[in-house]
């Protein structure tokens, strides 16, 4: 009889119930777009036609292609100087080229 009665209290009593929670999804952070690096010392800065030079000397170059090397030290300083970059060390591309193009065409074949 006890055991009736005390399984008569076990049907009684609600089921424990399981209930799952999804977590909310995180927020989204934007972070702010780092400015590209360059990696121009500063006596690059202070002499950039040197800097060139010193990159794209052929003992430091190697097979390298001149052109391809003075492109990519060319984008370096004009990363790292902006405004202030000399206009005969300007990269390919800029607005100066169209003029020195034009200069140019009238020369003698």
């Amino acid at each position: 009889m006890i055991a009736a009665a005390f399984a008569l209290l076990l049907f009684q009593q609600p089921a424990p119930t399981v209930v799952c929670e999804t977590a909310a999804p995180e927020p989204v952070v934007e972070t702010p777009a780092t400015p590209a690096q360059h990696s121009v010392p500063a006596w690059g800065l202070a002499d950039p036609f040197g800097f060139e030079r010193a990159r794209c000397s052929p003992l430091v170059r190697g097979a390298k292609l001149m052109e391809t090397c003075q492109t990519e030290v060319r984008e370096q300083l004009a990363l790292a100087m902006g405004p202030d970059l000399p206009e005969a060390l300007r990269p390919s591309g800029m607005a100066g080229d169209c003029q020195m193009i034009q200069a140019n065409a009238g020369g003698s074949a």
